[in-house]
Formats: C-alpha cells, structure tokens, sequence
C-alpha cells in the first residue's frame, strides 16, 4: 500500500502516507524496499514498426522513446472501448506524462505538480512495459519485467511527493493517482489497484463542492467513479448500510462524478451507469439488514428500480458524444450498451431479487451476442475502433453468473478477446475458472463474490 487517505472531514484535504516499504511486487521481484540492479542491456535489434509482434528492446536505444511511443500508438487505443478524439488517456495521460519528462530533464525545483507529472510519466511508462512484455520474446521479458518495476517504482515515490499537504494541483495529482490504477490493471487488475482507487476517491471527494471544471477534469472524475463502480460490484458484503430516503437521490448534473464520455470509455450510459449504482446501494442495504424485516420504502425502491430497468431499451440513448456520422461506431456503441444493460440486469436480479442464475439464460444470451456483434464490427469500422478493447465488466459479471452451456459460449469469448494482448482478461478468465469449480464443488447458490473474498482476490473487471 502506498497511501491512506485522511478522514473525509479533514479541512486540509491532505493524504496520509503509509509506509512505502510496504509496496512489493512478488510476481515480478520487485520490492521497493531493495536496491535495483542497474538493468542488464537487451539483445540491440531494430524494430521501426511497433504492431510487429515480435520486438527486442535495447537499453541502449533510447527505452523511454520506445515506451512512450507504445503507450501512445497501442494502448491509448486499447484503454478506451470506443475510438474517440477526446481520448483521455491520450490527451491526459500521455500530455502530462511529457510534463513529467520535461521537469525530470529541466532539474526544476520539485513541487506539487512537478512530482505529480513525473509520476504520471513513470507510470506511463511501467503501463507500456507491462504491455510490451507481451509481444517480445521469452529470453527479452525478464528485462522488461525489470523496466517496468523500476519505473513502477519511480511512479510510486513520485506520487508520495506529490500527496504530501494540501493538494492545490488536484487533476494532476488525480491523473498520477489514476495512472497507478491503471498501471495494476495492465498488469491483471488483482494487485494494489484498491488502494490507489481508495485515495483517488478520499482526493475527489475532498473537491465535491466544485460543480464547474472543465472538461479534461469531469474525464478523469468519470474515470475514477466508474473504476471504483465496477471494483465494488465484485466486493463480497461491499459497504452495508442502512437504509436512507435519500441514498438513490444522484446528483443529477454530474451523475455523482459520473459524464456522458462513460460512452467512449467504457461503453455504457449514464442511464445505465445510474442502474448500476442504484442497484448497488440496494443491495448494500440488503446486506445491512441480513435476516431482518425489511423497511417498506427499501422494498419499494427495488420494485421502482426493476420498472426502470425493463422501461429501458437501446432507443432511448442519445449517444451525444459518438459520431452519428460514422454509423460503424455509433453501432459499436450501441452494441456495447446493449451488454452493459444485460448485465446490470444479471447484477439487479442476482444481488436484489436474489433470482435463480438457471432463469437468466435470455440476458446471458443478450450479454453474449452483443458484445460478439461489438468485435464483429470493429474490421469494419473507418475510425480504427477495432484498435480499442472491450471494457469486461459486463462479460466478467454475466460468466461469474454462467451455467450449463453458457459457459461454453463464455469460453470462446474470452479466447476471442484474446487477440488484444491484456493481461487483465487473462487474469479475469483465471478467477472465472476457479469461480466456476467452486460453484461447482459448494453448490449453484454460492455467490461468487463470497468465493473472491475466500480467494482474498479484488478484481477491477475492466
């Protein structure tokens, strides 16, 4: 763990740290605690052409380039769901990451926004690395491996920097916090990716009465909310809490951090995004009151959501930030928020109505057939949104819930998914597996977040 956020009360919005000699990376070897050996220079090979699938790094040429230049011509692509011209990771992540490259060459005096930048460009970095690894060849990946803990690393101390006192640069230092998320995503998703997430929330919260901010702002308050949304959906017993009349009342402008680029960045809605999150606070008071009489208004408020639910349908969004020009996209688009609907009705039924998985083989199809016309589409497409991965909540949530033949289909979607390279989804087809054995083994109503908590696994299925 590398942070501990202070008390939401806290009037000077600071972070407390905890002890970086508590990060460590066992997979990989990498410990911050110890000394890095100087890195070992890889076999020099020219590799003018990044999509090839085979490169050999050299130290020698220049290795922050290289990175930089994957980050920006594969995974900026891949880390959104939807091609699009505002792509944060790119207009956000990538620009400040040339900030960070330019205080480290200037030698300028450190500051708040100086660390913050820095540790978006280690992360960036450690983020392509990790990415990289899977494309050169087996004797190159120990090395690579070493580079990305090394600049993981440097990120790490960075963003400690820049959480010390009051935070007076807040989306840089979001952007370096959300830059760790994404590094452990990259890297399977199951790692530290709650504690980084944890302190982006405190850190946004703690601005909650700004309502006017730009732009590239409300992207990386989106980023946040939504990453935090789909991390809690798979916690066992997420948060309990009594019931509240005000607990389904969202903030409508902002949809509690919530902005229509969910629909390029994740392939949702906020229609959707807004079922999501009320089914989750349902079912957190459920878990609340366990076997107790439960208050009338809660009840009523899980029938008002079901008639929200089933009055939806893919007609009544907009689409306001894709192309309709581009009818590729738009479809794509609209494929996608097909399966995240499906899903969040698996979700309701499965964590509300405490519904039988046997008698949800129609969404399982549903789920199933839009996210299969997502990738069917994209070599069509005029705008290179075959470039950007599927966001895998919905397919993540709708396989943990699979049964029978179901699973068969699930099977072949994730071996078609696996062109794109990402560690995440191999990860997520792993703990799928085990869920699936164990469902087996203790019997069809077991749920499978209660298995993650046995696995002492937190999974980000993005």
């Amino acid at each position: 763990m590398f942070v501990r956020p202070s008390e939401a009360g806290d009037s000077d919005g600071s972070i407390v740290l905890l002890p970086f000699e508590a990060i460590s990376s066992p997979d990989t070897g990498c410990n911050s605690s110890s000394a890095y050996p100087r890195a070992t220079p890889l076999p020099e090979k020219a590799h003018d052409s990044l999509p090839r699938l085979e490169h050999e790094l050299s130290l020698r040429e220049a290795p922050s380039t290289i990175l930089l230049r994957e980050f920006s011509e594969r995974l900026c692509s891949l880390m959104q769901s939807v091609s699009h011209r505002e792509n944060p990771f790119k207009n956000i992540y990538l620009t400040t990451a040339f900030d960070g490259c330019r205080y480290l060459d200037t030698g300028q005096k450190q500051t708040q926004l100086s660390l913050a930048s820095v540790s978006v460009y280690h992360s960036v970095l450690a983020t392509a690395a990790i990415h990289l690894r899977t494309y050169v060849s087996p004797s190159s990946r120990p090395y690579i491996d070493q580079i990305a803990c090394l600049h993981r690393t440097k990120g790490l101390e960075a963003a400690r920097g820049a959480l010390m006192g009051k935070i007076s640069s807040y989306r840089q230092v979001l952007t370096a916090i959300l830059c760790l998320v994404s590094v452990d995503i990259i890297d399977g998703g199951i790692r530290d990716h709650w504690v980084h997430l944890e302190a982006a929330t405190r850190l946004q919260k703690s601005q909650n009465r700004l309502t006017l901010v730009s732009r590239p702002t409300q992207q990386l308050n989106t980023i946040c909310s939504m990453l935090n949304l789909f991390t809690q959906t798979a916690l066992y017993r997420c948060h309990p809490q009594p019931w509240r009349d005000d607990l389904l009342v969202l903030d409508e402008p902002t949809l509690n951090g919530v902005s229509n680029c969910v629909e390029f960045l994740y392939g949702t809605t906020p229609t959707i995004t807004r079922a999501m999150i009320k089914t989750l606070r349902l079912s957190q008071c459920l878990t609340f009151y366990g076997d107790q009489p439960l208050p009338e208004p809660l009840l009523e408020a899980c029938e008002d959501l079901h008639d929200e639910l089933l009055a939806w349908n893919i007609e009544c969004e907009y689409f306001t930030t894709i192309d309709i020009t581009d009818t590729t996209m738009l479809e794509i688009a609209k494929a996608q928020a097909t399966a995240f609907y499906n899903s969040t009705l698996i979700y309701y039924y499965r964590s509300i109505q405490n519904c039988n998985r046997v008698k949800l083989h129609k969404e399982q199809q549903e789920v199933l057939a839009a996210l299969n016309l997502v990738e069917d589409l994209k070599p069509s497409s005029s705008s290179h949104s075959y470039f950007a991965a599927p966001v895998t909540w919905p397919a993540f949530l709708a396989s943990c819930e699979a049964v029978g033949q179901e699973r068969v289909a699930w099977e072949k979607w994730w071996d078609r998914v696996k062109c794109y390279r990402m560690a995440n989804y191999v990860k997520q087809k792993f703990i799928i597996d085990s869920i699936w054995a164990r469902i087996d083994n203790d019997g069809d109503t077991t749920d499978w977040r209660s298995i993650l908590s046995a696995m002492n696994v937190r999974v980000i299925p993005v």
